[in-house]
């Protein structure tokens, strides 16, 4: 006897099959894991009275319930608004208040951070420091954690043996304004620095001119020079050049590739051809 096909029930054998095979092979959802840490990202905040700043959270590990709620201490003096992964936090009266992130799944798992809030253009703190003959700062550069690296030319032995007649020095400082390192360096001639900058990753540079033998030979009449510093304050290396016509560099910049861009005038030729009296410059200089 001949077979027949019958379409609607070989599509439903079909499509019954098709489900069972899907089902076997998706496995069940179960629950997200439990959360472990909650983290504020940046650390503690300072701000003005009526300026805001966002913070933002880290719920471990990766796929734990993300439900996180956000609140202040003192409402007064900070507010809080939002809730999830980030929250804004509005100055409201000068104070100090902290500002928490609590787990809605685990309320045990939580983070805070300090928050203080100050009057617009409040002096934070003020430093005076010199020999007993002429010093001077030049230049001032401040890091994303709040580190402060200044440079200038000292007459006398400010932190270091003095070694010519100006020496070049390059001083850090904390976020709370005490000073972390010194350091004074220069030539039998007149140095001085005249820009400094401060990288991504903590470390510094300094740049100003010498009219001696920092790094090479002196090129003639004043030279530029660069000097690269770690975290610590401990020189990294430095250069020098110029030609026989004055040179000078007055700023630095790093950059996210560790780079160091100077820049400032010569009344040589550095990269040619010479344009008048004085020409600018800017060179680039690798990690």
């Amino acid at each position: 006897m001949p077979r027949v096909n019958v379409p609607g029930r070989t599509a439903g054998v079909a499509g019954a099959l098709l489900a069972a095979v899907w089902l076997t092979g998706c496995p069940s959802q179960g629950p997200p894991p439990a959360v472990e840490s909650v983290t504020i990202e940046g650390g503690d905040r300072l701000l003005a009275v009526g300026g805001s700043v966002r913070l933002s959270a880290q719920v471990s590990p990766a796929g734990a319930a993300a439900g996180l709620t956000w609140y202040s201490a003192d409402p007064a003096v900070a507010a809080v608004t939002g809730s999830g992964a980030s929250a804004d936090v509005v100055g409201v009266a000068a104070g100090a208040t902290t500002v928490t992130v609590v787990s809605a799944s685990d309320p045990a798992k939580n983070d805070s951070v300090a928050v203080e809030v100050l009057e617009p253009g409040s002096v934070l703190w003020t430093q005076q420091f010199g020999t007993d003959v002429v010093d001077q700062c030049e230049s001032v550069a401040a890091a994303p954690d709040g580190t402060v690296v200044l440079t200038g030319p000292t007459a006398g032995a400010l932190d270091g043996p003095h070694n010519g007649q100006r020496d070049v020095f390059a001083r850090g400082y904390g976020p709370d304004g005490q000073p972390r390192w010194g350091q004074q360096f220069g030539s039998s001639g007149n140095d001085t620095g005249y820009g400094t900058a401060v990288a991504a990753d903590g470390s510094m540079a300094v740049a100003g001119s010498t009219s001696g033998d920092l790094a090479t030979g002196n090129a003639g009449g004043a030279d530029v020079f660069v000097r690269r510093y770690d975290q610590g304050g401990a020189a990294v290396w430095t250069r020098q050049f110029g030609t026989a016509s004055p040179e000078v560099a007055n700023a630095v910049a790093t950059d996210s590739w560790g780079r160091s861009i100077v820049c400032g005038y010569t009344r040589g030729v550095l990269a040619g051809p010479g344009f008048g009296l004085a020409d600018a410059f800017a060179r680039s200089f690798g990690p």
